[in-house]
């Protein structure tokens, strides 16, 4: 389970690992650079479950014209895990946004730059 409704209300549904990647994949390549700086993490196991928590800064940059636009959404991560004969997976993942800054038609250009692949 996905839910980055604090960021986008759509953005809420069931994706496996591959649909993910895949989804991803059509927005990255788009970019001039990204960073997600991911920190102050803290989990909590209790027997074959965890949670884990931690902040997140996650930098967009495109450059248009010459012209560098950023992106930069701010937040946590809120993941609930499960371990499997394969060793952990993440079974649900919430990103709860704090605060945006900068140009959010980064976003739209980049995935437009991979023609929503």
């Amino acid at each position: 389970d996905l839910d980055y409704s604090s960021y986008r209300a759509e953005n809420v549904g069931r994706w496996n690992a591959d649909e993910w990647v895949a989804r991803a994949a059509r927005l990255f390549p788009g970019f001039d650079a990204t960073m997600h700086a991911i920190t102050n993490a803290s989990a909590a196991i209790d027997g074959d479950l965890a949670t884990l928590d931690a902040d997140v800064q996650a930098h967009h940059v495109v450059v248009v014209d010459g012209v560098t636009r950023r992106y930069t959404i701010a937040g946590a991560y809120h993941d609930r895990l499960a371990r499997t004969p394969d060793g952990w997976r993440i079974v649900a993942k919430t990103l709860q946004v704090w605060w945006t800054e900068g140009d959010p038609d980064v976003m739209r250009i980049a995935v437009e730059r991979t023609g929503g692949r």
